[in-house]
């Protein structure tokens, strides 16, 4: 009795609309290749921070400023990356498909940005 084996073809539409991940759900090789990639992204994720705490020490010692306070300035930056990416990305597109005006909105979210980071 002979094993059917099942062809994933993926054209270039499909990749670039789901990255030709469609094609192998429900199937043994998507469930690996998921437990992979989630298993690497811990490694990676535990890698990129080991290096990123080794570079804030070694910022810190070279200006002078004391851990807690390196630590506690790059949490406050951290929290706030996903709003300052918003509001650039906002203020990106509405400068290139209107006038060159900064939006009310993404002037008032940079205020409260700048004055809370300075207090």
């Amino acid at each position: 009795r002979p094993v059917r084996v099942r062809v994933m073809v993926c054209d270039i539409d499909q990749f670039i609309s789901d990255f030709c991940l469609s094609s192998v759900d429900r199937t043994w090789f998507g469930l690996v290749a998921e437990v992979a990639l989630f298993g690497w992204s811990f490694v990676g994720l535990a890698h990129a921070a080991d290096k990123l705490c080794d570079s804030l020490e070694t910022l810190c010692d070279h200006y002078g400023v004391s851990e807690d306070v390196g630590g506690v300035t790059f949490m406050a930056f951290g929290s706030a990356i996903p709003e300052i990416t918003v509001n650039v990305v906002s203020t990106v597109r509405s400068v290139g498909l209107s006038d060159t005006r900064v939006p009310q909105h993404s002037r008032a979210d940079l205020w409260a940005l700048l004055l809370h980071r300075s207090t």
